[in-house]
C-alpha cells in the first residue's frame, strides 16, 4: 500500500537516481579519458599536419534535409618517419577550421594512421565533466526534497508525539498528474483545536494515490504527528487512517 500511496515519491527517486548515475558515469568517463590522454602523450608522437579537406559527413546529408545537425569530416596530410600520409580522417571538427590550416596531432607509432588532435582529450574531459556536474546536480535537486520529507516523517514518528485533527476536506491535487489518463493524487486538509487556548492549527497531508473514502472524509478524525516545539513540523498519518 505504501508504494501506491506515495508513487510520486518513488517516481522522483527513480528519476533522481537515473540523473545521479549518469553524472557518476560522466565523472568516470572524464577520469578514463584523462588517464588515456596521459598515456597517449607518453606513447604517441607529436606531429604537425595540414588540413587537406573539410567535407559534410555522410550521415549528415540525410539529417540536414530533416533539419538535423550537420557534421563535418576533417582530413589531414602529414609526414611521419619520412613517410607521407594523406587524407587521414582527424576524427574531430572544431568551428573555425579551414582547409590549409596547420594543426598539431598525436600519431600512434605502431599504427601511424591512428591520430588524435592535440587538445581533443581536454575538450572531451571538459564536456564529460560539465555533463556530469549538470546531471548530478539535477539528480540531487530532485532527490533532496523527497529525502528531507522522508527524514522529517521518520523523526516525527520516532518521537511519537501526536494529536487528533478533524478533516476539513479531501481534495485532488490538480497541479500533479500521472499517466495518459492524467490521474491526480489526493491531499487531506485538517484542523486541530487546542482545548486549553482555543487556538486552531491547520495541517495538510502529503499527496497520496489511493481514494481514502470512506475511511477519510470530511468530519472524520485523523492522527497528526507533531513537533511539540513547532507544529509547522508535522505529518498527517494517512497510512494509519486507511489501515484503521
Amino acid at each position: 500500500m505504501k508504494k501506491q500511496l506515495h508513487k510520486s515519491n518513488l517516481s522522483l527517486y527513480l528519476a533522481s537516481s537515473v540523473f545521479i548515475i549518469i553524472g557518476i558515469v560522466c565523472f568516470v568517463m572524464s577520469v578514463v579519458i584523462l588517464v588515456t590522454s596521459i598515456m597517449n602523450k607518453v606513447r604517441f608522437d607529436e606531429v604537425t599536419a595540414e588540413i587537406s579537406e573539410i567535407s559534410v559527413g555522410k550521415n549528415s546529408l540525410s539529417e540536414s534535409s530533416r533539419g538535423g545537425e550537420i557534421y563535418y569530416d576533417v582530413y589531414v596530410d602529414y609526414v611521419y618517419n619520412a613517410e607521407i600520409y594523406e587524407y587521414v580522417n582527424l576524427g574531430v571538427y572544431i568551428a573555425g577550421m579551414y582547409e590549409g590550416e596547420e594543426v598539431d596531432i598525436l600519431v600512434n607509432p605502431d599504427e601511424p594512421t591512428e591520430i588524435k588532435m592535440m587538445g581533443q582529450d581536454a575538450i572531451n574531459i571538459a564536456g564529460a565533466l560539465v555533463g556530469g556536474v549538470l546531471s548530478f546536480g539535477v539528480g540531487v535537486f530532485l532527490f533532496y526534497p523527497v529525502y528531507k520529507a522522508e527524514k522529517k516523517k521518520k523523526d516525527l514518528l520516532a518521537f511519537g508525539n501526536y494529536i487528533y485533527a478533524v478533516v476539513d476536506s479531501v481534495e485532488k491535487e490538480l497541479k500533479i498528474s500521472v499517466g495518459k489518463k492524467h490521474e491526480h493524487p489526493y491531499i487531506v486538509y485538517c484542523t486541530y483545536t487546542d482545548e486549553v487556548t482555543g487556538m486552531q492549527y491547520k495541517f495538510k497531508s502529503d499527496t497520496f494515490w489511493i481514494d481514502p473514502y470512506p475511511k477519510i472524509k470530511e468530519g472524520s478524525r485523523i492522527k497528526v504527528y507533531v513537533d511539540d516545539r513547532d507544529f509547522i513540523n508535522h505529518y498527517v498519518s494517512i497510512e494509519e487512517a486507511l489501515e484503521a
